[in-house]
């Protein structure tokens, strides 16, 4: 008995035909999937270097009395690393330095806000005890403080 035409299971068979062409489908998404990093990893490098640019000129503006320039330029950089994730100390070292820019303005109950956050982040992926911390709650203190809010009672609220 001869085999019926597309049950064989031979080389040139469609059986054979559909197996190989799935198989090729796989190896080039696992080969896609293998090259991920490679290719993410200039984009996150190119992320970072803006995210650094943009700080760093956040803070010369900053220190130059650029309040509103500065401002805009840290959104920008919190922006660019928001994606990283509600850990990323990125994002503390931005929503510290955006405290900054509202105390030194004068503007104590916008400055709070971010002080807080970005203290909540160092907290969860350094601890209260990492110098950048330590930083952010001197800086809280200080808003405290000229506030007439802060006592003994608020080194216990802060952790202190």
């Amino acid at each position: 008995m001869g085999r019926g035409r597309g049950m064989s299971r031979g080389t040139g068979s469609p059986w054979m035909t559909e197996r190989l062409r799935n198989a090729g489908v796989t190896i080039v998404i696992l080969a896609a999937i293998a090259c991920l990093p490679v290719l993410a990893a200039p984009v996150l490098a190119d992320e970072a270097e803006n995210w650094e640019a943009l700080l760093n000129a956040a803070i010369a503006a900053r220190e130059q009395a650029r309040y509103r320039e500065a401002e805009g330029l840290l959104l920008s950089a919190g922006r660019e690393w928001e994606r990283a994730g509600p850990n990323d100390a990125r994002m503390a070292a931005t929503l510290n330095q955006l405290g900054l820019v509202f105390q030194e303005e004068g503007r104590y109950d916008r400055a709070k806000p971010y002080y807080e956050q970005a203290l909540e982040i160092w907290e969860r992926t350094h601890g209260l005890d990492h110098p950048e911390a330590a930083s952010t709650l001197h800086n809280l203190a200080e808003i405290y403080q000229e506030d007439g809010d802060f006592d003994r009672d608020g080194y216990c609220a802060l952790g202190v």
